[in-house]
């Protein structure tokens, strides 16, 4: 049983943000055609998402939906830092990001664009703006560092914006065979 799957002690749907499910439930039926309303009861939507085990909670429900998920696993923050020039030692600002890990991706995702450069190009009569790196290339690093971290450890994923990169570490490995 993965650690995401396993039942989360202590936990019950009054820990469940119902309005987050809600607006889950209808974006993914808009984007993702899921045939689950959004207006059923929310039991049954973390049944339907294999999100509870009889009346027990996951932890992957805590992480998703949940009001304070910190509450039950302190281990779920992350550390955003700005950098003066190259090295991680002096900061211009620090943040630390909590709440549902839907909530964190975005969180990061400020941050980031709050420290990232922009500029402007004319391209054929049209002027366009051109951000210093891809977004959509920061956005899938942000989420894979925050669904694939290991949540079994206690330690927090940083994210460092340097005056020459964007840096995302977690305490996780890559799984056999794999090695760097």
């Amino acid at each position: 049983v993965y650690w995401d799957e396993r039942v989360c002690e202590g936990a019950s749907l009054e820990d469940i943000d119902e309005e987050r499910i809600r607006q889950f439930l209808r974006k993914a039926k808009y984007e993702r055609r899921l045939e689950i309303y959004p207006d059923i009861l929310v039991k049954e939507a973390l049944e339907r998402l294999s999100l509870i085990k009889g009346d027990k909670l996951t932890n992957a429900s805590i992480l998703l939906f949940g009001k304070e998920p910190q509450k039950f696993f302190l281990q779920t923050k992350l550390r955003c830092a700005r950098y003066k020039g190259t090295t991680p030692i002096t900061f211009i600002d620090l943040k630390i990001v909590e709440g549902d890990i839907i909530d964190q991706v975005e969180k990061a995702e400020n941050f980031v664009l709050s420290h990232i450069k922009k500029a402007a190009k004319i391209v054929e009569f049209e002027r366009q703006e051109v951000w210093e790196y891809p977004l959509d290339a920061l956005r899938e690093a942000i989420v894979s560092a925050i669904c694939h971290r290991d949540y079994a450890y206690s330690s927090d994923i940083t994210l460092g914006v340097f005056e020459c990169r964007v840096e995302l570490s977690n305490s996780s490995t890559l799984p056999r065979p794999f090695d760097l």
